[in-house]
């Protein structure tokens, strides 16, 4: 055992000492790739992107946002308050907490009337009950400018019952909020909707003016001064009256029925101070211009005092200014939009050069004068090489 034991470990030193096969050595790198400095800086990346055409021509004049009037819309029905109503409304209970906000509402306290009507609408239980808090809670956050909260209300109420009495004012008032959404589309399913049955009397009018500007919103004039036109022979309550020239008169002239549009604006805007007066003025000037009224549009223009579409002012002004010969007003105009690069300068630097092309080829336009020499060196002094008095 102790000789065979042996035996290993010799053949196991032996193996192990016994050299290594020879191998090449790696080469030397260095000698065959050249030495390159990195840059210290990154170089510049350059994008060649096309630039986008530009507008060879002005866009149709964009029409106005749909807005609800400025007038406060017909709300249901509110019984007078007994005395002291929110006597109760500590206690909790819905139908006194009811009680005090609709009293509060009818006062013009809607911060308070919040309060005590959504605590009404939490705690309670009867069906009827919680339609006519929901309701009033969301005329109330309509009244605070509330509206996505005040149309999920409105939306709760007229789904719940919708030919009933709250859900009547319910799905009046939801199509005004879906309208100040600027979503035109449920607007109009929604004033569809109220009129397809009975409605109480102060709901037809404003439901009607409220289809109409649902469909001017979609842009389908012919079917909104249809509805506008129907408004108008049944009677426009006050109210909404000035609303609807404003809103009626624009259409007409997207209607191609400038001089009806201008009739409509003239009389809106000579009502005075309105909300809508600024976009009244402009529209006015757009659709004098339109019916051939360029000294009407020119006035209207310079009387602009709003600042949402200033832009569309200053070309409008443009324009007038070419078609009654005041290039120099006109250039004017195209200079303060180039200044503020809006997208109209461009359109109607083209407009004015066109214009006068035309202007050019005209037989007898009037030219400036060409001035003789005589006239020129009268005008600027000696002329070159003229000897002056006094020399030889």
């Amino acid at each position: 055992m102790r000789r065979a034991l042996a035996l290993a470990v010799a053949w196991g030193l032996l193996i192990g000492a016994a050299p290594r096969p020879l191998e090449p050595p790696l080469p030397d790198l260095a000698r065959v790739i050249p030495f390159a400095q990195a840059p210290s800086e990154k170089p510049a990346v350059v994008i060649d992107l096309p630039l986008p055409r530009p507008p060879v021509d002005l866009p149709a004049f964009p029409s106005a946002v749909p807005t609800p009037p400025a007038a406060d819309k017909p709300t249901a029905f509110i019984q007078s308050p007994r005395a002291l109503p929110c006597v109760g409304s500590w206690l909790g209970i819905a139908t006194e907490s009811l009680e005090c906000g609709r009293a509060r509402f009818q006062r013009g306290d809607f911060e308070d009337a919040y309060k005590a009507l959504e605590n009404a609408v939490r705690k309670g239980t009867d069906r009827e009950m919680l339609r006519e808090a929901r309701y009033w809670l969301g005329e109330t956050l309509w009244r605070l400018d509330r509206t996505e909260q005040a149309d999920w209300l409105f939306r709760q109420v007229a789904q719940d019952a919708p030919r009933q009495d709250w859900g009547v004012w319910a799905l009046h008032a939801s199509g005004w909020t879906a309208l100040r959404l600027r979503e035109g589309a449920r607007a109009r399913d929604a004033f569809s909707m109220l009129l397809a049955g009975p409605t109480p009397s102060p709901l037809d009018a404003w439901g009607r003016h409220g289809l109409a500007l649902s469909l001017y919103a979609l842009g389908r004039w012919e079917e909104a001064d249809k509805a506008w036109t129907q408004l108008e022979s049944a009677g426009v309550p006050p109210p909404i009256a000035r609303d609807v020239l404003f809103w009626h008169g624009d259409t007409l002239g997207r209607l191609d029925q400038a001089a009806r549009a201008e009739t409509m604006l003239r009389q809106f805007t000579q009502g005075g101070a309105h909300p809508l007066f600024p976009a009244g003025v402009l529209r006015l000037g757009w659709w004098a211009l339109a019916a051939g009224h360029a000294p009407e549009a020119v006035a209207a223009f310079r009387a602009y005092s709003g600042s949402a579409e200033t832009e569309w002012a200053s070309a409008g002004l443009a324009q007038a200014l070419l078609v009654t010969g005041d290039w120099a007003g006109a250039r004017k105009s195209v200079a303060a939009l180039s200044a503020r690069r809006s997208p109209l300068a461009f359109p109607m630097h083209r407009r004015r050069r066109q214009a006068r092309r035309r202007r050019a080829r005209v037989p007898g336009a009037a030219r400036r004068p060409a001035r003789s020499r005589r006239a020129r060196v009268g005008a600027h002094g000696q002329g070159r090489g003229r000897p002056r008095p006094g020399r030889s």
